[in-house]
Order: structure tokens, then C-alpha cells, then sequence
């Protein structure tokens, strides 16, 4: 008896699926066909994909093709680009960090340049994400940029050629204090870990820290082995770091500390913000604990 009844719960959730999906594919066919303006489909099927996902939690995203430079970077820090960093400052679109070395930096560009085309294209009315990808793109490609420099009259042009730009992992580290280190950390990549493990060493043995201030404000997070790792360098071997709940209990899983901590009885303490999410928020919560 159980097992005829989850069978047929399972043919009714296929069956309920199919349907929904000749639904969908029936009103996708027909906007195609009769709405009154051009529709361009794959924008639309996007729109309708992260509406459904919208609908579940803040944390299920979904990547087109177009967006999988971005999942490259959160796992590896790198990316085809120029190496600056922009915000929006009284709607006008400004370079807030040049990476030294890279082509923005080698080019001329300063930090407070106000961003106004990219290859032609004028910036207003987009936001940060979307004159972001206008700035990256394949390595070896060419990208020009019209900014307005603070203290001179004429916008300046730079022709900057893309390549591969890796974000450090740990911008900063130094002493607050004679005794108070401080690291920051920009993201989970599958080099965290590592350099983190670096700056410590470097902050407690060569510096004198006998503890430390980890920054992790506006970590957006990234790859889950590398919050486990960075946990491990405080906590000892065979302590949970966080578990994970899948729809069938044996997708269950338990993430435990391996090896044993480089500091364990160095006191830490953790910044975050609202930016800090995913990965940021396993390494505070369970150092907190």
C-alpha cells in the first residue's frame, strides 16, 4: 500500500508538471504569434523564469548563459575586464576602486572620473550592473570609455584593452593597534581560504596580533568548501559548520571542520552589514556559536 501510493503521488507530480508546462508553451506560442509588438522570446522566458523563482526564496537565482562570467567570478575572483571598480554618487556613475596594474589604472583613469559613454553608448538611465557588463568582456577585446575628470573642462577618451583580472581575495590586511589585527576579505573563491590562512600567519607571527578583526562587510558569499576551510583555521577538527536539508532524507548533508585549527584560541571578531550573505553569514554565525 505504500508503495502503490508513492508511485502515484509521483505520476500525478509528473503528470500536474507536463501539464503546466503545455500551459506555459501554449501562452508563449500564442504572445508569439499575435501580440501587437515584437517580442524578443529569450528575454521573456527569462522574465518568466526568475518570476517563478521569485515566488520560492531570495536565494535560488538563475544564470542565462550570458550571466555565467558572473558564476566564474564568484568561484574563482576572475574575470575579462578592466579592472575598476564603479558606484552611483548623485546619479552619476563614478570610479571608486582601479586595481594597480590593470588596464584602467595603466591607462590613466583615476579614482572620482565620472563614467559618461562606453564604446558610444551614454550611461544614462543604467544602473551599476548593467554598465558593468559594457565594461567587461572577452580578454584581448578593446573597450573605450568617455569620462569627465574633476578640475578639467573637456571630457577625456580611453581606449582600454580587456584581459584576465583576478580580485584579490584579501585586499588589506595591517595592524589597528599594537595588538589588534585586521584582514578583509572580498569573497569566497577557491582561493579564500588560502590567503586568509596567509594574512593571519603573517598578522600573528610577524606582526605581534594576538587577535583579530576580520571584515567581511559586503561579502556577498560564494563556495561552501572555502567557508568550511576558513572556519576550520579557528575551530578544531570534526565540529559541524552547517548542514543542509534536500527533499529526500538522504540528500541530508553535514559539512564538518577536517583538519586541525592554525589559531584556536585567538580571539576574533567578525564584521558584517547587509551586504554580507551566504557563505559570510555560516563563517560569523558559526564562529559566533
Amino acid at each position: 500500500m505504500v508503495l502503490w501510493m508513492a508511485t502515484t503521488t509521483a505520476k500525478d507530480d509528473y503528470f500536474e508538471m507536463s501539464k503546466q508546462l503545455e500551459i506555459m508553451q501554449s501562452a508563449f506560442r500564442e504572445l508569439n504569434l499575435f501580440y501587437v509588438d515584437e517580442l524578443a522570446p529569450g528575454e521573456l522566458m527569462e522574465t518568466g523564469i526568475k518570476a517563478m523563482l521569485a515566488q520560492l526564496d531570495p536565494y535560488t537565482r538563475y544564470f542565462p548563459e550570458s550571466k555565467m562570467e558572473d558564476v566564474r567570478f564568484m568561484q574563482t575572483g576572475e574575470y575579462g575586464g578592466v579592472g575598476a571598480s564603479i558606484e552611483t554618487r548623485n546619479d552619476r556613475t563614478t570610479i571608486v576602486n582601479l586595481l594597480e596594474g590593470e588596464p584602467a589604472a595603466e591607462a590613466g583613469l583615476r579614482l572620482g572620473d565620472v563614467l559618461l559613454e562606453v564604446d558610444g553608448r551614454a550611461l544614462a538611465g543604467l544602473d551599476t550592473d548593467q554598465i558593468g557588463d559594457l565594461l567587461q568582456g572577452a580578454t584581448g577585446t578593446e573597450v573605450t570609455v568617455l569620462v569627465e575628470r574633476p578640475g578639467f573642462a573637456d571630457a577625456m577618451s580611453f581606449t582600454l584593452a580587456r584581459r584576465k583580472v583576478k580580485v584579490p581575495d584579501v585586499p588589506y590586511q595591517g595592524m589597528l593597534t599594537d595588538k589588534t589585527g585586521y584582514l578583509a576579505l572580498n569573497s569566497f573563491t577557491k582561493t579564500a581560504s588560502m590567503n586568509v590562512r596567509k594574512a593571519l600567519l603573517n598578522l600573528t607571527d610577524s606582526l605581534g596580533a594576538d587577535h583579530v578583526v576580520v571584515d567581511l562587510r559586503g561579502n556577498g558569499g560564494g563556495l561552501l568548501r572555502e567557508a568550511i576551510a576558513m572556519v576550520n583555521l579557528f575551530v578544531g577538527k570534526g565540529q559541524e559548520v552547517v548542514s543542509t536539508k534536500g527533499k529526500r532524507p538522504d540528500w541530508n548533508k553535514s559539512y564538518q571542520t577536517r583538519g586541525s585549527a592554525l589559531r584556536p584560541n585567538l580571539p576574533v571578531a567578525i564584521l558584517v552589514d547587509g551586504k554580507s550573505a551566504s557563505a559570510s553569514e555560516i563563517v560569523a554565525g558559526t564562529l559566533q556559536d
